[in-house]
């Protein structure tokens, strides 16, 4: 269960956007610059992280190379989780009734384990947002499919 929120709860890390230096003359020196300076071709001839920032990390804006996306994609990402936990709490908690709690609990939690390890290996950004659905859709059935299964397991009287 907690691997889940560690994954959850660091999203925001792994969309964080690192400072940036641009070149604005080939060979000339790197100054430090705004998103939309770096990505523009007409003013900067190249441009990289600052790795001496603080709030340099190597996470999926330098693994799949986001520099110049839009914050739309980049916020994209967290919002697929999210909307894998709204259609899956209506699909999986009811599939539970007809299927079972055990096995879709279980299904969950190995899809889960799945979408963390794809997203350990996961270099494109919209299979990362398949990802993540998926990882939403688990998450109904490791936290809401669990409890109800957990509740029916409890003794009725002690």
């Amino acid at each position: 269960m907690l691997s889940g929120a560690f994954f959850l709860y660091s999203l925001p890390y792994f969309e964080k956007e690192p400072a940036l230096l641009c070149q604005s003359v080939a060979g000339g020196p790197y100054t430090s610059c705004e998103k939309e300076t770096a990505c523009d071709t007409a003013e900067t001839v190249a441009f990289k992280p600052d790795e001496s920032s603080v709030y340099t990390m190597n996470n999926w804006v330098g693994k799949m190379d986001l520099y110049c996306t839009s914050d739309a994609k980049i916020g994209f990402l967290g919002s697929s989780f999210l909307a894998g936990t709204f259609f899956g709490s209506f699909i999986v908690p009811r599939a539970s009734d007809v299927v079972g709690r055990r096995p879709l609990f279980l299904f969950g939690l190995n899809l889960f384990m799945l979408v963390l390890v794809g997203s350990l290996f996961c270099e494109d950004l919209y299979f990362m947002y398949v990802l993540l659905f998926l990882g939403g859709l688990a998450e109904t059935g490791r936290y809401y499919v669990a409890y109800i299964y957990a509740v029916e397991m409890m003794p009725q009287k002690y």
